[in-house]
Parts: C-alpha cells; structure tokens; sequence
C-alpha cells in the first residue's frame, strides 16, 4: 500500500479561510493516523472532503483510515469516488489493489494493480512482490503477466571443514522467491550425531527480493560422519531442491557417546502461524511454548529446549520454545507488567 502526501494547497479556487480550514482538518488526520487513532482519523479526513471541493488526495487518505479501521469495502468504495473525480490516480489504484487482495478478491486486485503500473505508479512491479499484501499472491493465475513471475531457490551452507565434541555448528538455508508465503523444509530425519539447538529465521529486504535466511544451530554429541538433506523447501504452490551436506565431527577416543532426539526440519514461521495454537500445546512427545522478546519461560521438569525465532524485515520478532518431554509438564510464562500464565500439559 502506498501514502499518498499532500503538500500544496487543493485544485479549484476556494476562498482561503475555507482552504486554511480543509488543509488543517487533513493534517489533524494525518496525526491522527500516525497516533493510531484511525477512526478520529475518518472524521478528519471526512470534515476535509466538502472543504477541498472532494479533493480526490482528501479521499484517498479516508480510504486508508477506513482500511486501518478493518472497514476494506469501505475503504474500497470511498477509494472508486476518488477514481471517478480523477481516473489517472495510479496511488489509488494500487491501495485499491491491495484492499482487494485482502479481502481475497485476486481477479479484482490484479485488474486494478495492472493500470496503475500503465499509469506510472511509484512502485516496480518486482518492489511490489516486498509489499505483503501482494507477495502470498505471487504464482496465482490472477497476477499471471501482472506480477513478476521469480522463481523460488535455495543455497545451503554447511560448516567449514570437521567439527569437534562439545562445539557448536550452523546450517544455513538462503531462500530467495518466497515472497510471504511460509517456508517449509523436509530432508531426511536424522538421529544421533548432534542436538539441535535453535532455528532463526530472518527476513531481509533486498534489490533482488525478499531473502529469507533459515539457521539450524547445532551442539556435537559424538563423532562420525552424517549427512543432513537433500533439502526440499516449499513455499506456497512452489518447490525447489537443495544439495545435502555431509558433517564429519570429531571427538577424543575415550568420551563417551550421548544420544540426541531426531532432527525435525520445522521453521519458525511454520510453527508460529498454526491458526489454532495456544500460547502452549503438546504435540506427540514435544511442548511448544510461544513467548515475545522479554517474556521468561519456565517448564517443570526443567531441560534445555530447542528455540525457534522468526524476525521479520520490520524488526518484530517472536519465539517458539520446543522441549522433548513425553512425560507431564507444568509451563509458565511471565510477561512484564501481566499476571503469569500457568498449564499443565
């Protein structure tokens, strides 16, 4: 979605009290909005529209206060009259798109998105693939010809020559062509040689798309030679391979040989977007915990579990706390200035 700013007094020629007035009703929307108060922001923008002669800017401003509100037909509405007063508007049939595309209308969304790229929108149709409103539509038939058509691939980074007992290792998984949609990893489960420790996956913002980097971080339990992969990452309707890695870890001939539990190849994402999951659940064997940066975690019998994080390019981040534990457990979680949770699972 794009803003669209308003820098000069309105088209026409109204007297300059009545002009004064409808560019200070815009700018105490624009505040408004900026302070969240998006329904203060409507009024704003409401009380400004007679004021500039339905300036279509005006309008397509109380569009985005309506959208931010959750009102997406509104928003699409107010956003038409805006067109009907000016046709060659391509910001507003951009933000008109993606209105569409969240109120899961692609048909729609593509038809506008596609003229405003021929009236010369701001945005590239490959930038457009970072607005989240548009990347989980990337490969659907609606966009085809629209949106860039970028093909999903992944590299693999393994670990630099042997490993030893006791150190710690990374995995990397580069994926590049996902847009929004969430990643999913399958290789052959494997077990024995290490224990996984945590899993991040971070989004990055670049020239070439949106790069989403998975790291697999290990701990060495004994020695010998495995292999992790083939790799097959999914996103979405698309799949791509990627190449194995083989890991020979080395330890000193009288240390004792500990067990790890199997490697499961989820991703953070994966884990975080389950519709139905509560902020604590058992699966099988596993309790997952979901927590924010500065909550704490406790899980009785206490063990060292494997943490999944996933930050996206807006800096947000959160967490998914995977403990092996076939047997019950009592979890609870503290977040600042809030009473505890408490489940027995």
């Amino acid at each position: 979605m794009i803003w669209v700013a308003l820098f000069a007094c309105f088209s026409g020629d109204p007297a300059l009290d009545q002009e004064r007035r409808a560019l200070d009703a815009w700018r105490q929307g624009v505040t408004a909005l900026e302070d969240r108060e998006y329904e203060k922001a409507q009024q704003r923008f409401a009380e400004a529209r007679p004021l500039s002669k339905e300036d279509p800017l005006v309008i397509a401003w109380e569009a985005k206060a309506l959208a931010d509100q959750g009102q997406l037909e509104k928003a699409v509405e107010v956003l038409e009259q805006a067109l009907k007063v000016q046709p060659d508007f391509p910001e507003a049939r951009y933000n008109r798109a993606a209105y569409l595309c969240r109120l899961q209308r692609p048909e729609d969304a593509a038809a506008e998105l596609q003229i405003a790229f021929e009236q010369g929108v701001s945005v590239t149709p490959r930038q457009t693939l970072l607005d989240p409103d548009f990347a989980a539509w990337q490969g659907h038939e609606a966009f085809e010809g629209v949106l860039p058509s970028e093909s999903l691939s992944v590299a693999v980074e393994g670990p630099e020559g042997s490993v030893f007992w006791g150190s710690e290792f990374r995995l990397r998984l580069r994926v590049l062509g996902a847009g929004d949609s969430v990643l999913e990893v399958h290789a052959p489960q494997t077990q024995g040689g290490a224990q996984l420790l945590a899993v991040d996956e971070l989004e990055v913002a670049s020239s070439e798309g949106l790069f989403r980097d998975l790291t697999y971080r290990f701990r060495v339990l004994e020695p010998g030679n495995w292999v992790m992969g083939p790799f097959s990452v999914t996103a979405g309707r698309r799949q791509t391979e990627g190449p194995e890695v083989v890991v020979t870890a080395k330890a000193p001939p009288d240390r004792a040989v500990t067990q790890s539990a199997p490697w499961v190849w989820r991703t953070p994402r994966e884990l975080l977007l389950d519709p139905n999951a509560e902020w604590a659940r058992r699966e099988g064997g596993n309790v997952l915990v979901t927590s924010n940066p500065g909550d704490r975690v406790d899980v009785i019998p206490a063990m060292e579990p494997t943490r999944y994080s996933w930050k996206r390019k807006d800096g947000q981040e959160r967490f998914v706390w995977v403990y092996s534990m076939p047997t019950p457990a009592k979890v609870t979680l503290r977040r600042p200035g809030e009473p505890a949770l408490e489940k027995e699972l």
